[in-house]
């Protein structure tokens, strides 16, 4: 691209293939296809309003010269830009839901009444906050079964309520802790 950025057009169904340092053809997006006489005014005019030197106007290409030494790569503003700029906003909206879910669950843990014996007995980082929701979810009785995931970080709290995980079901461990929350909470 030249030293400057240029102004999206409004057509952008289409890619860019240098021929020159500083030049080079706005081609259909498909090969094979060819520009509409709208289609083509419309990038021409284009290309003119940002400083470039439009040459020949075919169907199947047209010709763009920058008045610089620079190099000049339009892809960014056809059809792969578009398809860049999808993929970053979808991304985006990925991160920013799983960002939602992450302080859904951080919220949940922070409200939850087992709170205070879950960080006194594993300490502050021993899950993340799914899996502390989870437990936290689990001691409360709002679900069943708990169903995050436990690691080694867990095996610490275990020994100091007097529980030894070593060659035990989980589901028999979880269940002498929620016992064991429910006598320190009474």
């Amino acid at each position: 691209m030249a030293d400057r950025d240029f102004a999206p057009p409004e057509f952008r169904d289409w890619r860019y293939r240098s021929t020159a340092l500083n030049g080079g053809n706005l081609l259909p997006n498909r090969v094979g296809a060819k520009f509409t006489p709208e289609e083509t005014a419309t990038l021409a005019a284009w290309a003119v309003s940002q400083g470039l030197w439009v040459g020949t106007r075919k169907p199947t290409g047209i010709h763009v010269i920058a008045n610089s030494r620079e190099r000049l790569d339009l892809n960014d503003y056809g059809a792969p830009g578009r398809k860049a700029e999808q993929y970053a906003q979808r991304q985006q909206a990925y991160l920013d839901r799983i960002e939602a879910e992450r302080q859904a669950d951080r919220d949940a843990f922070a409200a939850a009444a087992s709170r205070p014996f879950i960080l006194a007995t594993f300490g502050e980082d021993f899950a993340n906050a799914y899996n502390r929701r989870c437990l936290a979810d689990y001691l409360d009785g709002r679900t069943e079964k708990f169903t995050g995931l436990m690691s080694w970080k867990w095996v610490d709290g275990f020994k100091a309520l007097g529980i030894d995980p070593e060659g035990q079901r989980v589901d028999e461990v979880l269940r002498w802790l929620k016992k064991r929350y429910e006598e320190a909470a009474s």
